[in-house]
């Protein structure tokens, strides 16, 4: 996800705090996201070994 605002100083405080929260939401649901799809590959990737194992005589 991706977000930009051109905000100067006459938009007025309250809107440049917004933006900046804006911003950080959506470096969070960036990391969020990244993190989670690290964890599905590592279950994946572990289902897919225990599986291996049960397989062998």
């Amino acid at each position: 996800m991706e977000y930009r605002c051109e905000l100067d100083q006459n938009s007025g405080q309250e809107l440049l705090d917004l933006n900046v929260a804006v911003q950080s939401m959506v470096k969070a649901f960036n990391q969020l996201t990244q993190n989670l799809a690290a964890k599905e590959q590592q279950i994946t990737r572990m289902f897919q070994e225990q599986r291996l194992q049960d397989e062998q005589p």
